[in-house]
């Protein structure tokens, strides 16, 4: 509880008349960025409060973002898939989960390792059957070396076998995930 008291009539009497402790006062590994929200959410007078719960949950949704775009801004991912439809989904998921990310897509091999040599890369993921310079090449080409060797690969294919997944992995990807 908020107040600290073993008085029932103490604690309501706080509830009715004490503003709210800071949230980061209580749990404080909680981004400060959400302190204003919390806050607007427990005002004493029903009309200073959030609205409505969409308002609210919209309202802590941009707090979030707003703390993981610091947190995300530093990571370059680096997203190689021919299919424009699958790359745009993954896109999507990856701006949602990771606000502030750098996402780089491109539509093939070749694309992906002068991608992933230009600039420091977080994350690869890529499509086994890229044009241009397939998943397995592009993979040894990149474990090949030096400066790229230990970039986290996913590789995403809609063909592929388990046999396929334990060549993958011998040549040093990371993960392999069907579409």
């Amino acid at each position: 509880l908020p107040f600290d008291t073993d008085d029932v009539e103490a604690m309501l009497r706080m509830h009715l008349e004490d503003p709210p402790p800071q949230p980061t006062g209580l749990r404080p590994e909680l981004p400060p960025g959400f302190d204003k929200v919390l806050l607007k959410a427990l005002r004493k007078i029903p009309t200073d409060r959030t609205r409505s719960p969409a308002e609210f949950r919209q309202e802590l949704l941009d707090a979030r973002s707003s703390f993981k775009k610091m947190a995300f801004s530093t990571l370059h991912i680096v997203v190689a898939d021919g299919d424009p439809q699958f790359a745009e989904l993954i896109r999507e998921i990856l701006m949602f989960s990771l606000p502030g990310v750098r996402l780089e897509l491109v539509k093939d091999g070749k694309k992906a390792l002068k991608a992933v040599r230009s600039q420091k890369t977080s994350l690869l993921i890529a499509d086994l059957g890229l044009p241009e310079l397939n998943g397995m090449e592009l993979v040894h080409d990149l474990r090949d070396d030096s400066h790229t060797i230990g970039i986290p690969i996913l590789m995403v294919s809609d063909v592929g076998s388990a046999e396929d997944w334990k060549l993958l992995h011998r040549m040093g990807v990371d993960c392999f995930l069907p579409k």
